[in-house]
């Protein structure tokens, strides 16, 4: 089996320790079947699109997309991968979340030795996470690496002259060496990758941006994971399997589902006592809909207590002419009733349309005031609750001050042979007569560089033997 280095450049999600190590350069399997269960493969430094050694997130989605629409009832993700690029990463675990809402079908993540960094943030996308006990998970952070070769440049007497259109153009070019300007921008791109990262896992694993920035990168294995709630549970592949083909894996997302019915609960019970009597009539539908309340039926007693009394009457006529009465006013109240439920689902959906319209209005109005945000971060923002993005947005980076000023010109290397000193070592190499000038330019702007001929050589050696 080949083997590769993954030496990638520019902002990674990855475990530092991975970078420069080598993998075994094997494809991802096929979607295999474990009873009810597909289970999806996630190997290796990932990639964002399709690479000869890699693992990339468009055929992750893609096979990902072929479990969910496989006869199985469940799907899991088998993850053993240091993590790789940032740019693709949280977008596919949005669409990977998206792609097993609109299926119906639970999503379950296991860590099988490592998902550290961009694999633990689809890791996220899951419902729930497991992990073994020396499986390592976290890394939540990413990490931006230069080179500098501006000494070996001026070793080899090269110099490099980079002509760009703005002051930050070249920043990190491994021939420039880095200067406090360049190195500020880099860093500011590292911590607003990182907030979004921090973000993420917090949105999807019911936790503060807060706790998940204090863990600084850190990796957690076992049971220490699912202290620092990052995983649900400590179990083998095998018992891994068995609890979700029989339904039992709870985790922070179906919490969050359950804290999400709640709100839409007491929602409903606000429009039900608010003053509007349309709106409270279709609420308290909706709620007996849910079996959230019991349906009101006032009229009963009155009915029961006058067939009663015309019984009592010996009105049997009568009493016949209620029961019809009452068996129409029910059969009434039952057509009002899916009516009312029919309407109050048709409102609900529309509250929930409206609340969304609203929550991009609220979110866009947060985005107005950070201009130095990226296309990218906007997007991932309005994609979010308005919490969510608040807390995102109160802890990222504040925007500094942009320098216009002209970069600082690289620092000079050690400087070069001159004078006598050249002289002698290129006469010691035999490219240059002793004695003779140096390279001469002509009219035309020509260089001529003495070099002497074979013969020329083998006759300053004797002269030199002779003397």
């Amino acid at each position: 089996m080949k083997r590769y280095r993954f030496e990638r450049r520019g902002v990674l999600a990855l475990a530092a320790s991975a970078w420069g190590q080598e993998f075994d350069a094997a494809q991802a399997p096929a979607v295999a079947q474990e009873g009810p269960v597909a289970v999806v493969t996630i190997r290796g430094p990932l990639t964002q699109h399709s690479d000869w050694f890699c693992d990339s997130y468009d055929a992750i989605k893609a096979r990902v997309g072929a479990a969910l629409a496989s006869p199985a009832a469940k799907v899991a993700l088998r993850i053993t991968s240091p993590g790789g690029d940032v740019a693709g990463c949280f977008e596919a675990a949005a669409e990977i979340r998206a792609m097993a809402a609109a299926a119906g079908k639970p999503l379950h993540a296991y860590a099988d030795g490592q998902a550290s960094s961009a694999a633990y943030a689809l890791a996220c996308a899951a419902d729930t996470i497991h992990l073994s006990s020396e499986t390592l998970v976290g890394s939540v952070g990413v990490i931006a690496g230069t080179i500098d070769c501006t000494a070996a440049d001026a070793q080899m007497g090269v110099k490099f002259h980079l002509f760009t259109s703005g002051a930050r153009k070249a920043d990190g070019n491994p021939h420039l060496q880095m200067s406090e300007e360049a190195a500020a921008e880099i860093q500011r791109q590292v911590d607003e990758f990182g907030e979004l990262f921090c973000a993420h896992v917090a949105a999807r694993r019911g936790v503060s941006v807060e706790h998940v920035r204090g863990m600084e990168a850190r990796q957690y294995s076992g049971q220490t994971a699912v202290e620092k709630r990052l995983a649900d549970g400590v179990t083998t592949w095998s018992g891994f399997l068995a609890m979700v083909a029989r339904g039992g894996a709870g985790g922070a997302a179906a919490k969050e589902s359950r804290v999400e019915y709640e709100e839409m609960v007491k929602a409903l019970r606000a429009l039900a006592e608010g003053d509007d009597e349309e709106q409270a009539k279709k609420a308290k539908a909706a709620l007996v809909a849910l079996g959230e309340e019991e349906a009101e039926d006032d009229e009963e007693p009155k009915k029961d207590e006058e067939k009663s009394k015309a019984e009592d009457e010996g009105d049997e006529e009568k009493s016949k002419a209620e029961d019809e009465e009452k068996a129409k006013a029910k059969a009434a109240r039952a057509g009002a009733s899916s009516a009312a439920t029919a309407a109050a689902a048709a409102v609900a959906a529309e509250n929930v349309e409206l609340k969304a319209r609203l929550d991009r209005l609220e979110i866009s109005a947060m985005l107005d005031k950070r201009p130095d945000l990226s296309a990218a971060v906007r997007k991932w923002c309005l994609a979010q609750t308005p919490d969510v993005a608040r807390s995102f947005l109160e802890q990222a980076s504040k925007p500094t001050a942009q320098r216009h000023e002209k970069a600082s010109q690289p620092k000079a290397g050690p400087a070069l042979l001159e004078g006598r000193e050249r002289d002698e070592l290129d006469e010691g190499m035999g490219i240059r007569k002793a004695g003779a000038s140096g390279p001469s330019k002509d009219e035309h702007g020509r260089f001529t560089i003495n070099v002497e001929t074979p013969a020329q050589t083998r006759a300053r050696l004797a002269a030199q033997k002779g003397a």
